[in-house]
């Protein structure tokens, strides 16, 4: 689960396939986008508007553009992404690839992984 802003979530859910968005004032729930069933951690980065979800069944990271509500880009790491931060400047996303013992590091400028 991730913080959107002062009045919205975001989440998944192990049960379904969707990146859900909350209103925390209405509560209504809305089926923000389809990102398969294996998303285990969220990153939002409000400085460009993007969510990142690391999907530890399909070995990639999501990029879901919050303005746009789609999918922007998809990017192959190690197996089993578990976790995801990134560095003060949000240049960088570190990810944490657990079966494989590596850390990807994705570039946020161009989405390209320096391992």
């Amino acid at each position: 689960m991730v913080r959107i802003d002062d009045s919205h979530i975001s989440f998944t859910t192990k049960e379904e396939d969707y990146l859900y968005l909350l209103n925390l004032q209405s509560g209504k729930l809305k089926e923000w986008a389809s990102v398969g069933s294996g998303v285990n951690d969220l990153l939002y980065n409000s400085e460009v508007g993007q969510l990142y979800l690391s999907d530890s069944k399909n070995n990639q990271i999501q990029v879901f553009d919050t303005d746009k509500e789609k999918i922007i880009e998809k990017v192959s790491v190690g197996k089993f992404p578990l976790s995801i931060t990134a560095d003060q400047k949000n240049e960088h996303l570190y990810v944490v690839n657990q079966q494989s013992s590596t850390v990807s590091v994705i570039d946020l400028n161009n989405f390209r992984v320096d391992e």
